[in-house]
Parts: structure tokens; C-alpha cells; sequence
């Protein structure tokens, strides 16, 4: 009898089973029916990223690299011992636990997982951009015409596997703080604070994300002194306490000369394709489409824009506009924070999408998702075809015939030398760390990169050259003529030149 009794919950669990698998399958379809054309969207974001994956890997992710294999090893460097140019010079490696997570990573898992950790940051953070603008009552209509316009910004300024990648969900997550149509509490700030804090250890763009928190808070101290009440103590924190934030770091005293350097350094938009200003073109388009939308919004009666939202907006498009690499920022705000306000402007936007169109969307989005995951399966040389090994063995072997000769690449080989072969530390002329240039170091890699003039003036301190034909055509047919080939491959020149008297 007892055992009969016993028997029983195990049947009502076992008709039971059917009838909660089929509870859960009508909710993931309800939601489909909801959410399809943002699943599919977003599903689409992971399969471009995945199929750009050799490009994925470039001068910023060799550079994490070696920085964070010398981190392991020695602890945070203060002075550069890498390159000639910046040999001996104070380094203040601001970004010293993002390199060392994405070190970390490929020594787990090889290239092939941080790449893959890299593509799952930035399609969550896409991810939970929309989830942000559903939260805050926009359709699901509207959250896709934002966001199918934003994609290709986002795209192009976010397809490198670098230390920004790791900040992309702190961005989200501050911004959801400081959105908030409800009053800042201590809790929330405290949370806000302490994502600043990390962001702050991880990549220089935290002083966007100070910068917005800030603003929250003035604006809500703005609303204290209208409304003729002593300011909330709420307000003054979130106002000042951020910028406090980023002296939470191993280098407090140098941050400030740090961002000095780097954020509003002239000489990275002159020389660097990533600091210039944005122009006009077809890549561009769709981001002028978001700044034009905002101010089309901001404009338009019962667009419903908080003051905070009015003045983020605002930064986010002045970023924008300063500065390539900053595209992702505008493209990530404008999809949490537009579509609501696009909503309350336009009744079609705020239509539905029909359930059936939805679902399929979804099941659409899943499948590219399954798709970059196997794309991203591909071994480690995928990832790497743009870097030839023989050529990082042909400089070395060079190096060991020649140990006193230094060598002269561009920046785009100089990190990933120093990776593939550890030993030419102090012998690379220089390297991506653009912060530790001087202004005529600047000139020189520029000029050096786009004519053959300066070649005897550069080989009498150097004899060994790394070049490619694709970004410095004149210099690599003069290195071609008039050095000992060690390597050539049709792009990629390794060269030693007969030594020069001074």
C-alpha cells in the first residue's frame, strides 16, 4: 500500500511534464510572436560579425595580447620596454584588465574563444540595448527601424575584437541607470558607481559613460533648484562622484595626463583613421540617419525626450560626429532610448507587427545565430590569414642573424610581431600605444607609411623592414628594389637593407 501511494506523485509529475513543456513552448512562442523581427535583427548582427571574422583580429587585439602575456608575467608595467620610439617612457596602461582577460582567454581556448567571448559581448549588448527600449513602452516596430538603421554603425565600429569590446554591456547598464524615468535611489547608485569603477580598468571610454551619469545628475539638481528645494543629496553625488570613479585604478595620479594624451589628443585625428572626424558616405549614412532622426524627434511636439535624454542624445551625436570609433555609442543609445519617442510621434510606427510575420522572423534570427556559432567554430588560422607566420619567422631569423639591428614596421605588425615572437621586445620601432608618441614621432609614421623619402634617413637605425603592398604601395616596391628579400608573398615584404654611414 505504501508503495502504491509513493507511486503517485511520480504519475501526476509524469502528466504533468507534457503539460509544462507545452506551457513553456507557448510562452517562447507568444514572445516570438512579439519579438521576431528583433530577434531576427539582432540574429543578424551576430551572423555579419561572424562573417568579418578575419578581420575580427587586427592591431588592437595583438596589442591586448602582448600587454596582457606581460601583465602575467611581470605585473602592470609604469615604462614602456617594447618599442624604440616609447623606450623608457612612462606608460600608463589604463586598459591593463581588458588586455589581460582577452590574454586570458586565448590562453584557454586559443583565438577562437576570445573571438567568440568577443561576438557573444557585443550581440548581448545589442541584445539588451532593445530589451531597453521594450521596457520602456516602445513597439516593436519602431525598436526595428531603429535598430536595423543603427546596425551597420555599430557594425563598423565595433567589428574589431579589442579592449572596448568588454564595455559595451556597461554601457547599456548605465544608461538603463541613468534613463530611468524614476528617481535616482542610493542603491542604484551605488551600482552605477561601481560599473564606473570598473569601466574605469578596462577601456578609456569610461569618461563618456562619467560623463552621462553626471549629466543625470545635473539635470536632476536643475529640477531642484526650479522647483526652489535644497538639492538632493542623490543629485550632487550622481553629479560629482563619477569623475572620481576613474581614479579608481592602479596609475590615480597619471589617469589625468592619460586622457589628456589619448581622448583629447589632436594628433590621433590628424594621423589615426579611427580618431578622425566622420564625413559623409555610404558607411556613414545610417549614422546621419540617427543623428538627423534625433533632432527630427527632438523637435517634434509629444516626442516625450526627458531633459536627460534630450541632453545623451546630444553627446552621443557630438561623439559620433568627432570621431569614427565612436559610431557604436550613438548606435547603441539611439536604439535603447529613440524608439520611444518615435512611438509617441508616429501612430504607424507604434502598429504592431503581425504575429505570424514575427515568428518567423524569429525562428530566421535563431537560425543566423546557429550559423555565426559555426562560423566561429573554425580553427585559430582563420582568425590570423591576414598575419602570414613565415613572415613574423623571416624577421626573426633576420633579427637573430643581425642582433644589433632593430626593426621598422607599421603599426599594424609591430604588436603582432612582438606576439608571434616575444624575444623582439625593445628592437620594434613602435607599436599601436599611439598615446606614447611625440608629435614628431607622429609625422614620421605617417609619412614613412605613404613615401620612399624618408627610407635613408629611417635605415640608418634600422635595417630590417616589415611592409605591405596594400597600405604602403610606394615604399614596398623602393624596399622591394633595393633590399635582401627574406619574405615576400605578393603583399607582405620582409626585407634587411646594407647598413648606411651616418
Amino acid at each position: 500500500m505504501g508503495l502504491v501511494e509513493s507511486e503517485l506523485p511520480l504519475e501526476g509529475a509524469g502528466l504533468n511534464a507534457p503539460r509544462g513543456i507545452a506551457r513553456l513552448a507557448g510562452a517562447v512562442g507568444e514572445r516570438a510572436g512579439r519579438n521576431g523581427m528583433l530577434v531576427l535583427i539582432v540574429g543578424l548582427y551576430a551572423a555579419a560579425l561572424a562573417a568579418f571574422g578575419r578581420v575580427v583580429v587586427s592591431v588592437d587585439s595583438w596589442l591586448a595580447l602582448v600587454v596582457g602575456r606581460l601583465i602575467a608575467a611581470h605585473g602592470i608595467p609604469n615604462h614602456d620596454t617594447l618599442t624604440v620610439f616609447a623606450h623608457g617612457r612612462r606608460w600608463v596602461d589604463q586598459q591593463w584588465l581588458a588586455q589581460i582577460a582577452i590574454y586570458e582567454l586565448e590562453r584557454a581556448g586559443g583565438l577562437r574563444l576570445a573571438v567568440f567571448i568577443h561576438v557573444l559581448l557585443l550581440v548581448a549588448s545589442l541584445a539588451a540595448a532593445v530589451a531597453l527600449a521594450r521596457a520602456r513602452g516602445a513597439g516593436t516596430r519602431s525598436v526595428a527601424w531603429v535598430t536595423a538603421i543603427a546596425l551597420l554603425p555599430i557594425l563598423v565600429s565595433s567589428l574589431q575584437l579589442r579592449t572596448q569590446s568588454f564595455v559595451y554591456p556597461l554601457f547599456i547598464a548605465l544608461l538603463a541607470i541613468a534613463a530611468s524615468r524614476k528617481p535616482l535611489t542610493w542603491p542604484r547608485l551605488v551600482l552605477a558607481f561601481a560599473i564606473l569603477c570598473l569601466w574605469s580598468n578596462l577601456h578609456g571610454s569610461v569618461v563618456l559613460g562619467a560623463g552621462l551619469l553626471a549629466l543625470r545628475g545635473a539635470s536632476d539638481l536643475f529640477d531642484d533648484f526650479r522647483a526652489r528645494r535644497h538639492p538632493r543629496a542623490t543629485a550632487l553625488a550622481a553629479t560629482l562622484l563619477p569623475w572620481l570613479c576613474l581614479l579608481v585604478t592602479p596609475f590615480p595620479r597619471e589617469v589625468p595626463h592619460y586622457y589628456a594624451t589619448t581622448v583629447f589628443n589632436p594628433k590621433f585625428g590628424q594621423y589615426l583613421g579611427q580618431w578622425q572626424p566622420t564625413s559623409l558616405s555610404l558607411a556613414s549614412l545610417p549614422l546621419f540617419v540617427l543623428a538627423f532622426g534625433f533632432f527630427w524627434l527632438l523637435a517634434r511636439p509629444g516626442s516625450g525626450f526627458s531633459r536627460f535624454e534630450k541632453l545623451a542624445g546630444l553627446v552621443l551625436v557630438a561623439f559620433a560626429l568627432l570621431a569614427v570609433r565612436n559610431w557604436v555609442w550613438l548606435g547603441l543609445g539611439a536604439v535603447a532610448l529613440f524608439p520611444p519617442a518615435l512611438d509617441r510621434v508616429s501612430k504607424r510606427s507604434a502598429r504592431p507587427i503581425p504575429k505570424p510575420l514575427n515568428q518567423v522572423c524569429a525562428i530566421a534570427g535563431i537560425l543566423l545565430a546557429l550559423v555565426a556559432g559555426a562560423i566561429l567554430a573554425n580553427g585559430r588560422s582563420w582568425f590570423t590569414s591576414a598575419f602570414p607566420n613565415p613572415a613574423a619567422r623571416a624577421v626573426a631569423q633576420l633579427a637573430a642573424a643581425h642582433p644589433s639591428e632593430r626593426i621598422f614596421a607599421s603599426a599594424r605588425w609591430g604588436d603582432w610581431l612582438l606576439w608571434k615572437q616575444p624575444q623582439l621586445a625593445g628592437r620594434i620601432a613602435y607599436d599601436a600605444r599611439a598615446e606614447l608618441f611625440t608629435s614628431q614621432q607622429f609625422k614620421t609614421i605617417a609619412l614613412s607609411r605613404v613615401t620612399p623619402a624618408l627610407l635613408p634617413e629611417i635605415s640608418r637605425r634600422y635595417r630590417i623592414f616589415l611592409v605591405d603592398k596594400t597600405d604602403e604601395p610606394a615604399v614596398y616596391a623602393t624596399l622591394r628594389r633595393e633590399g635582401h628579400v627574406a619574405y615576400n608573398d605578393g603583399d607582405v615584404l620582409v626585407v634587411s637593407l646594407p647598413r648606411r654611414r651616418s
